[in-house]
């Protein structure tokens, strides 16, 4: 999957994606993740880029995260369509997208993933990212909505298992923690996996 239509204006995807086809969407604005790419050195779009390569500071991640939540704001405001990259647009630009939609559109961690989840089915956020977002909704919400390791592992399992998703998801989405752990234990069970 080269890329994902987030929302009407957010397009989210990988450095591979075709130039001339991310141009056909009406893209106006790009933000790169990875450094300078193929995108923000063409005079095709506005863009913006960060170079990632590492996203182990949590100060660094905190000031990238603002940038670019700014960014996105500035062009989802002028109604223009932007596209956002890392290399494969599975970690790097996922969490910058988790960080815009809790502080621009007041979405909480567990709202803006699932969005997210919905469109581009690939994400895989590292967990470090995750809980560091977890931590920012805590004191931007007063609140943690999103039970990492426990939804990631419902996530996976329905990878894992190769179930539907959308069973998968209705548990997922519906935070019960009853009925969650019952799914997870019965699926574990069925599908005969250990921890």
């Amino acid at each position: 999957m080269s890329y994902s239509q987030i929302s009407p204006l957010i397009y989210l995807g990988g450095m591979e994606t075709d130039l001339l086809e991310i141009k056909s969407k009406g893209i106006k604005a790009i933000l790169s993740l990875c450094g300078r790419s193929k995108f923000t050195r063409s005079n095709i779009f506005e863009s913006k880029f960060y170079d990632l390569k590492s996203l182990c500071a949590s100060e660094q991640f905190l000031s990238v995260c603002e940038g670019s939540s700014k960014y996105i704001s500035k062009a989802v405001s002028d109604s223009k369509k932007i596209y956002v990259h890392c290399s494969y647009g599975i970690n790097r630009s996922p969490s910058i997208l988790l960080y815009y939609y809790m502080m621009k559109e007041k979405k909480n961690l567990f709202e803006s993933y699932s969005l997210i989840k919905r469109s581009r089915t690939n994400i895989n956020v590292d967990p470090y990212l995750l809980n560091f977002l977890s931590n920012v909704e805590q004191e931007t919400f007063g609140s943690v909505s999103f039970k990492i390791n426990y939804h990631l592992e419902i996530i996976n399992l329905s990878y894992k298992c190769d179930i539907d998703y959308s069973t998968a998801e209705k548990a997922f989405l519906e935070n019960d923690s009853d009925s969650s752990q019952a799914f997870l234990s019965l699926m574990k069970k069925r599908f005969n996996i250990q921890n």
